[in-house]
């Protein structure tokens, strides 16, 4: 955790006693305020499979129609 800006830098996951999962956030800018990773990678140590992603852009405090959270909506958009 960096502490002056009170976010994981890196997280594990653990099945019984052993890592099975972990993740790294580097490239952390302020954005509004907000100290958000712009880069994370993922493995997961069975298998050795790993995932990396890079975040371009973040737009925080977005407005959304409160239409877009209806009950009708959300099953209409999951199809």
């Amino acid at each position: 955790m960096a502490k002056d800006l009170w976010i994981h830098l890196k997280i594990e996951y653990y099945q019984d006693k052993d890592i099975y999962r972990s993740g790294t956030f580097t490239d952390v800018r302020m954005i509004d305020g907000l100290p958000t990773p712009h880069r994370t990678e993922m493995e997961n140590r069975k298998t050795n499979h790993r995932t990396e992603f890079t975040i371009d852009k973040v737009q925080y405090h977005t407005r959304f129609p409160d239409d877009l959270f209806t009950q009708r909506s959300l099953e209409r958009t999951g199809k």
